[in-house]
């Protein structure tokens, strides 16, 4: 499996939380930003070779006109026909999503749509200033099963500052009434640079304290695996068949393509990155030139368990000391104190977390 992935950094508003490479901008430097889109996809043609999976994220791509997603969306199938992409996925926020926008999408190859919710409270919506309501998700996950889009994915956040286990246990009822194939459930991160941080550094906001956190992620846990949600990684749930083929190249530490700002690719060992600027990027796609500003020999058994060790079977010993020629225990000794500690096993041959590995994964994680 090869994926690609495209990247839109537009959004109507800055969520609280977030830190990724996005912002509001007008219609016509939308349209000026897929202009270049289009014209980095065509200059990336020969790395686009044998790509099987299509996510395009953000930012916020729904937002996006009619005319620039067919734009750009006919620009990558002229070079990927769409008969060989397995899982073709879109993000998108509930309030995007009419009638008319879910039969673009179906028109335009989406097989999967992965809806950012987060909360299905109002109050907390409002703080997290989330676009859209409790009831828009209701009405967008209709409008997409209607026009044949039923493998939906679901993103959700627990430990939400003032999110107690009252409103959490509302958001997982609510979720499972609406049985989308796959969940994406994430704690609450406080980023350097964002609202929320501001908001508790002025002592305005009390974030949730990390026995809360642990104790609701335990809660997600049980109450989507009682549900028939296989926990297949880290923060991610799903039916049978519906695991997501695109993500699990990042998780297996495969090879992907990443264009678009601030985009990052995995290629034949290497890591790749575009410029972090949408002006820088626009402007060099206008002249004609790259918009790579990283590209450095990847940190092979180190990214292999990084990531292989986020999916819940862990990785293969055996693949491991093939693939990069050591073993995992002596490259990092540490691995047998937090196995002696009970938060990674062997089985099978595979090394992976514990239930209580996965609850204190990043003392496992910064072992590597």
């Amino acid at each position: 499996m090869k994926g690609l992935y495209v990247h839109i950094p537009f959004c109507r508003a800055i969520c609280t939380y977030c830190d990724f490479i996005k912002e509001v901008a007008k219609p016509e430097k939308q349209t000026r930003y897929i202009n270049a889109l289009i014209a980095e996809v065509t200059m990336a043609a020969s790395r686009l070779s044998g790509v099987t999976t299509l996510y395009v994220g953000g930012g916020t791509p729904s937002l996006l006109k009619e005319g620039d997603l067919h734009a750009l969306f006919q620009a990558i199938y002229a070079i990927v026909p769409r008969t060989q992409l397995h899982e073709v996925t879109i993000e998108a926020n509930p309030e995007d999503i009419t009638a008319s926008k879910a039969k673009l999408f179906k028109s335009l190859g989406i097989n999967r749509v992965s809806l950012g919710v987060q909360t299905f409270n109002d109050a907390l919506l409002g703080f997290l200033r989330r676009t859209h309501k409790r009831d828009d998700v209701k009405h967008a996950v209709n409008h997409l099963k209607t026009h044949g889009i039923d493998n939906l994915n679901i993103d959700m956040i627990f430990a939400i500052p003032a999110q107690d286990e009252a409103i959490l246990n509302d958001d997982l009822k609510t979720l499972i009434e609406l049985n989308p194939d796959h969940i994406s459930a994430y704690s609450l991160i406080v980023e350097e640079g964002t609202r929320l941080k501001t908001l508790i550094d002025k002592g305005e906001v009390t974030p949730t304290d990390e026995d809360t956190e642990a104790k609701m992620f335990e809660t997600v846990m049980d109450t989507l695996t009682n549900a028939g949600y296989t926990h297949y990684e880290v923060s991610n749930f799903a039916r049978p068949n519906r695991q997501s083929i695109h993500n699990r190249i990042y998780w297996e530490n495969g090879e992907y393509i990443g264009l678009g700002v601030a985009a990052h690719g995995h290629e034949k060992g290497r890591r790749i990155a575009n410029t972090a600027r949408v002006k820088d990027y626009i402007e060099r796609l206008e002249c004609g030139r790259s918009p790579i500003v990283f590209d450095e020999p990847d940190e092979g058994l180190k990214d292999s368990l990084l990531m292989g060790l986020r999916l819940r079977e862990g990785v293969s010993l055996a693949t491991l000391k093939a693939r990069h020629g050591t073993d995992v225990f002596t490259q990092y000794p540490e691995l047998k104190t937090a196995q002696d500690n009970g938060l990674v096993e062997v089985v099978e041959g595979n090394l992976r977390l514990t239930r209580r590995g996965v609850l204190l994964g990043n003392e496992v994680f910064m072992i590597f």
